[in-house]
């Protein structure tokens, strides 16, 4: 299984295709909190979802080229629409959210391009 992003959609003029991120990802639905105080000093709090829009987490470890790869499919593509299929083969389509991207190497890899391993978090939330 692999993990793909393509860009931008829906003309999808790249597609950049890499291995499928760490065991740790993770997924919820966006939602914001406000905490009001009255004025006799009662606390109150809101939930307001965004229509079930959901949030995911993907961490990869990656090899340099592979890392250079994604950090040019980001730039290119950040605050557009992408399409991102998923080692469970889902199709979401959304905007990645985090910046700054972090890009942090964690050492020697020979057996792999570049003979570098660089590990890297992607936040994507889906479009509603």
């Amino acid at each position: 299984m692999s993990f793909q992003m393509r860009g931008p959609f829906p003309y999808m003029s790249t597609t950049s295709t890499f291995p499928s991120p760490a065991f740790s990802d993770s997924e919820g639905l966006t939602v914001t909190v406000n905490r009001m105080r009255a004025i006799d000093g009662t606390l109150y709090t809101y939930v307001h979802s965004k229509s079930g829009r959901r949030k995911y987490i993907w961490q990869f470890e990656l090899a340099k080229d592979k890392a250079i790869e994604m950090r040019e499919f980001l730039d290119a593509y950040f605050s557009r629409l992408i399409q991102i299929t998923d080692h469970l083969d889902a199709v979401h389509v959304g905007y990645v959210t985090n910046n700054p991207f972090e890009f942090i190497g964690e050492g020697r890899a020979n057996d792999w391009p570049g003979n570098e391993s660089v590990s890297v978090t992607l936040e994507f939330e889906e479009k509603s």
